[in-house]
């Protein structure tokens, strides 16, 4: 079938297949999968709308015949789109300066793409107005509007291939009128962002050992969602050597005693009558306070954190515990005191806030026990105290070069 007859669902596997999108980016797979692919000529390169609940993906063929290269990148671009709400958050309507608005969009839909991109617009072009990775598009927007005012500058240029910015009239430059219609409908299609952020956490789950813009662009708040959990007072299902893992966490502390076995340095001469005394300085062993750290991002499946939930119980005999729950910000921070019944998050990883050094004097902890699938940013240096790192996954696919590990699996296996 040539490639004009042949169903552009089918045109566009193939073409993933071929820069091997599915083999890098399982998660994304997952998301283009939930979209819609339409021929549309209209668009200068692709484009991305909802409406009725569903995401469409406008393709323009012709253009990727020419430019086979940027088939990875530019579905990239889309996804984040989606992903980040840009095509139906309401918040991103109605803006006061619509096509400044429309670049902030395309700086965040850009910022995590490796991939070769058609010309475009880049994060780093707009260092000067203060935009820095990380940022929402709401902040870059902000700071591109202050900017322009104090520096004068004036922004013309987006991305030709973009759907996610709009501009007065929901159209934009080569849209047809049509479809700018069609577009501006659905910005506030909540039903099609439900089910994006259904198969977003759905593809974290089953494929959540990757690293991936995902777990920045999940779209989901970090705090937003508690996870009750059950079965928590059960006894664990795996085992952990918690005596053996925790062996960097042994404190002592000095404990001052007198004797009277030693010559009385007053009176030498009268050894047996005059007893002499000495300050004697011993260590004892000392009950270590530890902050125990739990991931609750949207790649840790409810098993997983109920599963930590029961280790918690066994873990107790051997410290006293102060519970962090940590998704991309640390949610709550509390003593433990028999059992965890839900916990706050469900939102991307990042796992360098527990180790801030405010927090860490604050709870006056002694070591930390990270609970993770290790799928975030750790802190670059080591923390000047015992971490160690409890995996729900295989050890040997987490690169931190400091802490010890444990996997937290049916045999122990430590080191």
């Amino acid at each position: 079938m040539s490639a004009a007859g042949e169903r552009v669902e089918d045109w566009l596997a193939e073409r993933m297949r071929a820069c091997g999108f599915f083999r890098r980016y399982p998660q994304y797979a997952a998301v283009v999968a939930s979209f819609v692919a339409v021929d549309d000529p209209s668009v200068d390169v692709m484009a991305i709308s909802a409406s009725g609940g569903r995401f469409y993906l406008h393709v323009h063929r012709s253009f990727f015949e020419a430019n086979a290269y940027a088939i990875a990148g530019v579905l990239l671009h889309e996804v984040h789109h989606a992903v980040l709400g840009h095509v139906t958050n309401v918040k991103y309507r109605g803006a006061a300066h619509p096509k400044i608005m429309e670049l902030a969009m395309e700086i965040s839909a850009n910022e995590y793409i490796r991939e070769r991109l058609p010309p475009h617009v880049a994060l780093e072009d707009y260092a000067r107005f203060g935009l820095r990775e990380g940022q929402s598009t709401l902040e870059r927007y902000a700071l591109l509007v202050a900017g322009r005012a104090r520096l004068g500058a004036s922004f013309d240029c987006v991305d030709d291939h973009a759907v996610g910015g709009f501009v007065e009239g929901g159209t934009r430059a080569g849209q047809s009128a049509e479809s700018g219609a069609r577009e501006g409908s659905a910005t506030t299609d909540a039903l099609a962002e439900a089910r994006l952020r259904t198969v977003v956490a759905t593809a974290l789950r089953e494929d959540g050992r990757r690293e991936s813009a995902l777990w920045s662009l999940i779209g989901v708040a970090p705090g937003d969602h508690v996870e009750i959990l059950d079965g928590v007072d059960r006894a664990p299902k795996k085992h952990v050597d918690w005596r053996h893992a925790l062996r960097d966490f042994v404190g002592a502390t000095a404990v001052s005693s007198y004797t009277y076995a030693h010559p009385s340095r007053r009176f030498p001469t009268r050894i047996g009558e005059v007893p002499g005394r000495r300050r004697r300085i011993t260590l004892a062993k000392k009950r270590q306070r530890i902050l125990v750290a739990i991931d609750t991002s949207g790649s840790m499946s409810r098993e997983e954190l109920e599963e930590i939930a029961r280790q918690l119980r066994t873990l107790r005999a051997h410290a006293e515990l102060v519970i962090a729950e940590c998704d991309a910000e640390v949610q709550r921070v509390y003593a433990f005191d028999r059992e965890v019944r839900d916990v706050r998050g469900r939102g991307g990883t990042d796992l360098r806030p527990v180790f801030e050094l405010e927090l860490l004097v604050q709870y006056r902890v002694d070591g930390v026990v990270y609970f993770t699938d290790g799928g975030g940013p750790w802190p670059s240096e080591a923390p000047a105290l015992p971490v160690l790192w409890v995996l729900t996954n295989d050890s040997t696919s987490f690169a931190c070069a400091w802490g010890s590990k444990v996997e937290m699996r049916s045999s122990d296996r430590s080191r």
